[in-house]
């Protein structure tokens, strides 16, 4: 398997030396990573004969058919608990089935108590059914992440909805069903087992903010679009990093981070927040066109369209102070073509102060290519989950970094040693960059946009297993050791 085969075309970023932030007395920050992806679901594959497509109308034989979980939110705490194994997936983890409920063996123990001690920090803020799927489900979260990151579960008594894909050689097609709805009661008994930051600043550090928030996914019917804006205001501070994957609950979530992005004593301050999206949900967000197929690769003049139309639409929400708080940046990923990173800054010149838009700067990221000549089946289901686990990952053990190297408190990192020595290097280039252009973007940013470079390389290894957003740290280390040989460079600038 040669994991070196790429299509690398990048082009130069350049970014200032801003200075990142430090931790907050008033904001303790506990070292919790938390995933909210209240839509989860059980994931149920259908795997066709090698070769063999699916046709409409036709009748398909699976070669077999697995059970394991799914949801964006703990397809990110699961690639996220590969990242914190800081190795390689045993045979156990490449090859059993999720739904195997047998008795453990001894490699099944060791993998379990592996799994469960490395994954300590992270919280996942979910519903789970309390029918048939829901146990399995959450049976299956709680064996392999441990108790711990149940800590923020609210049972429902929805029923929960099963996704199946339908698995072939060169697709997959996923079949999605409804959700069931949420009372108003499981809703607040979410908020009220959530940590409270008020709380630590009255109560002497109980509960703190987070080290990282990632928001995956749709919302649940009976969840109003501002949840995820409440949970935001809840959980996160100043040294929260935050990447969100979702279209539900956009406007009310963006337009809070804004106003803690400039100060707000009430419901205090952001961290930075990045956006993640692929090309064609930003084409369908900001209104605009995409001339291929949703596999397709967008042109750079459709994905300018995108921005703009995006930046139109949610104005509002992105005069941030700095560039260094509330939303940075775009992350859009497009399949298996290139991906991109938008870094968003201020309109600090008069000129700029008279444009309507905020400025911004479009970098391409290259997507490593997997194909080669053995034909083998890649399983992309979970791969843009695994993305952001990675975004989040890395980003959150750069800044551990930068506080580890400035005080004497430090938090561990998230990714394998060999990988954040790597991001580190890779970030100082862009700075070294910088400091030969002219470009003002900021430290966080620099960091932000190798963090997402990290994640890509998370998402290609995750094609590599069968298991939704299941990934080898090995393969995601190598994929992003080819990604990083390259030098980056803008391909759009408006101003």
């Amino acid at each position: 398997m040669n994991l070196r085969r790429h299509v690398i075309s990048m082009v130069s970023v350049s970014l200032d030396s801003g200075s990142s932030y430090s931790c907050s007395d008033l904001y303790p920050t506990t070292n919790n990573n938390i995933v909210v992806g209240l839509n989860g679901a059980l994931q149920k594959r259908f795997i066709l004969p090698n070769k063999q497509g699916l046709v409409p109308g036709n009748v398909h034989r699976a070669t077999h058919v697995d059970f394991g979980v799914g949801g964006k939110g703990q397809d990110v705490a699961i690639a996220l608990q590969c990242l914190l194994g800081r190795g390689r997936l045993s045979d156990n983890d490449k090859t059993n089935d999720d739904d195997d409920n047998d008795d453990n063996d001894d490699n099944d123990a060791d993998a379990t108590t592996t799994t469960t001690s490395s994954s300590n920090n992270i919280r996942l803020v979910q519903f789970i059914g309390t029918d048939s799927a829901g146990e399995t489900v959450h049976n299956l979260l709680k064996d392999r992440l441990g108790e711990n990151t149940m800590e923020f579960t609210v049972r429902s008594s929805s029923k929960m909805r099963t996704c199946t894909s339908i698995i072939s050689a060169d697709e997959t097609t996923e079949l999605v069903e409804p959700s069931g709805s949420i009372t108003s009661d499981e809703l607040e008994e979410l908020f009220s087992v959530l940590p409270s930051k008020r709380d630590s600043q009255i109560e002497c550090g109980k509960n703190g903010t987070a080290r990282s928030l990632c928001i995956m996914g749709t919302m649940p019917p009976g969840c109003p679009e501002d949840t995820y804006a409440r949970i935001y205001t809840q959980i996160a501070g100043p040294n929260t990093v935050c990447v969100v994957d979702s279209l539900a609950g956009t406007r009310p979530l963006l337009q809070t981070v804004s106003k803690m992005g400039h100060g707000n004593e009430k419901i205090g301050n952001a961290g930075p927040l990045l956006f993640k999206i692929n090309a064609s949900e930003l084409c369908k967000l900001a209104g605009t066109s995409k001339s291929n197929s949703e596999t397709g690769g967008i042109t750079v003049s459709e994905l300018t369209n995108a921005i703009e139309g995006f930046l139109t639409e949610h104005l509002i929400s992105l005069n941030n102070n700095d560039s260094s708080t509330g939303v940075i940046g775009l992350a859009i990923t497009d399949g298996k073509h290139d991906a991109y990173f938008v870094s968003i800054r201020n309109n600090n010149s008069q000129e700029e102060q008279a444009s309507s838009l905020p400025s911004f700067r479009v970098f391409k990221l290259p997507v490593p290519n997997l194909d080669d000549e053995s034909s083998r089946t890649l399983y992309p289901i979970g791969a843009g989950d695994a993305v952001a686990a990675g975004t989040i990952g890395a980003w959150t053990s750069l800044t551990a970094n930068d506080v580890t190297a400035t005080s004497s408190s430090s938090f561990p990192s998230v990714i394998p040693e060999e990988s954040l020595a790597s991001l580190v290097n890779f970030v100082e280039s862009i700075l070294d960059r910088c400091s030969k252009g002219s470009f003002e973007l900021t430290t966080v940013q620099a960091q932000a946009v190798a963090a997402f470079a990290f994640g890509l390389a998370c998402g290609s290894a995750s094609c590599l297993q069968e298991q939704n957003s299941v990934l080898d740290a090995s393969d995601a280390n190598t994929l992003f050791q080819a990604i990083i040989l390259y030098p980056p460079e803008i391909i759009s600038n408006t101003r």
